[in-house]
């Protein structure tokens, strides 16, 4: 309070003290109702000059109790701050968790792709035989490739000179492989009546020579090139037709290809 209106509120009261005498209190068994002194905190007048207003975060003053006014919302501000430096630093934490989450999806996503183009592929079989004469002797191989309905797509034979018969085996497997690939097929089921080379293809058997090795692993490369392959044994009377496709080639020059069209073509 200023100087000025503390001195016109004390003249004030003293001039109300002056004009109005306080009765004499009245002893508690009285009956009769009087008044009875109050001490009553009176407000001294405001005048415009005892209030100053300022703006953002100055003080609004006057006579009367005094309120800090500010738009500064430290405590919220500090508080939003806090939890906006924690979710970032949640974010930073989980920035290896979610990429790696994202690439997980990927791949998922990536494989779930393959599975369908995997089934919307038509599947080709493979079937394969070789032949030698002596064994080690003139050789051929031959291969039938059909289509999933057993059509016939094309009848393959190749000359091979003087190998053994499980080499021959390993050609004629090869030679149906690759024309399988050049056809655009991306899934194979491959047949033939060498259970040598049906194990070793799968790593259940191992190769005992360089030669065979060589071989096998050709027929891995070609192997992993589709989509989806799978080989199986059958016995000789059940691959009868690759096995005349072989005979047949037994008679080609060396390194000779015959392409015969099935029905397809």
């Amino acid at each position: 309070m200023e100087d000025k209106d503390k001195d016109l509120f004390l003249l004030e009261l003293n001039s109300h003290s002056s004009s109005s005498p306080i009765p004499s209190p009245v002893p508690q068994n009285s009956t009769n109702s009087v008044s009875v002194p109050v001490l009553i905190e009176l407000e001294p007048p405001c005048t415009p000059k005892s209030q100053t207003l300022a703006k953002d975060n100055q003080v609004l003053s006057s006579t009367r109790p005094l309120l800090i006014y500010s738009r500064k919302k430290v405590p919220i501000i500090q508080s939003m701050q806090i939890q906006d430096s924690e979710l970032a630093a949640g974010n930073e934490d989980a920035t290896g968790s979610t990429s790696t989450s994202t690439e997980q999806d990927q791949q998922a996503n990536k494989h779930l792709k393959l599975g369908h183009s995997v089934k919307a592929q038509p599947i080709s079989h493979n079937y394969f035989d070789g032949a030698s004469k002596g064994n080690p002797g003139k050789a051929g191989a031959g291969a039938i490739l059909r289509t999933e309905d057993g059509t016939v797509i094309s009848r393959l034979r190749e000359g091979l000179g003087v190998v053994t018969n499980n080499v021959a085996e390993y050609r004629a497997l090869i030679l149906g492989m690759k024309y399988a690939l050049k056809k655009g097929f991306k899934q194979i089921r491959v047949q033939g009546d060498s259970n040598l080379v049906c194990m070793q293809v799968q790593d259940l058997w191992q190769t005992k020579n360089q030669n065979m090795a060589n071989l096998c692993k050709e027929a891995k490369g070609l192997k992993d090139m589709f989509l989806s392959f799978k080989i199986s044994h059958v016995r000789r009377e059940f691959n009868s037709d690759a096995d005349a496709q072989a005979n047949l080639a037994v008679d080609l020059p060396v390194g000779k290809v015959c392409d015969e069209p099935g029905e397809l073509c």
